[in-house]
């Protein structure tokens, strides 16, 4: 027999207190967890005594695990955008700053994920980096292979393909990176 579980989405009062609560008094055997998109609890009456120093911020913040003994607590959050536009977004940053220059900050902003999505739904920058090329590469490389093979003449696709290359690289006014290659038709 599978053991009962009681799962809590959110904490602050309603979500820490629920656990807590339901820890005293139901069965041992039956698992509580509490997910929150932050591992502690901050106590928000205290803030203004915190920041007059009158307490420390460690009086006015507990860490779940901590507070709620007995409750597994895990950190997440509901990944609430559609993750190809994340990745779009996030394609967008990096062909702006590039990678090295792009920082979390600049693509928690540009993709309007927050940090623990980012990195829940990622992995982090070089994931999401690696993710957003394999979108670049499903979306317009491959689709452009294809049109160039149902050519029957290779100088053809070649032409078409360098034609293209220039006509995006005058239509990007954002100059997102591109390399051009001069060449001269003979």
């Amino acid at each position: 027999m599978t053991a009962k579980r009681v799962v809590i989405l959110g904490g602050d009062f309603g979500g820490d207190f629920t656990a807590k609560y339901l820890r005293k008094t139901v069965d041992p055997s039956v698992v509580i967890e509490l997910i929150n998109d932050t591992n502690y609890f901050v106590f928000q009456p205290l803030l203004p005594e915190v920041a007059a120093g009158i307490i420390s911020a460690s009086d006015a913040v507990t860490p779940l695990r901590v507070m709620l003994r007995g409750v597994n607590v895990r950190m997440a959050h509901a990944f609430d955008a559609n993750e190809e536009d994340a990745l779009a977004k996030a394609m967008q940053v990096f062909w702006q700053k590039g990678f090295e220059s792009a920082s979390i900050a600049d693509l928690i902003e540009g993709t309007g994920v927050n940090r623990g999505s980012l990195y829940n739904a990622f992995g982090g920058k070089h994931p999401l980096f690696v993710k957003a090329l394999l979108k670049y590469d499903r979306d317009n490389r491959r689709n452009k292979l294809a049109q160039l093979e149902a050519l029957d003449n290779p100088k053809q696709a070649i032409n078409k393909l360098f034609d293209g290359i220039v006509a995006e690289t005058v239509a990007d006014t954002e100059k997102k990176g591109k390399r051009v290659v001069i060449f001269e038709r003979k």
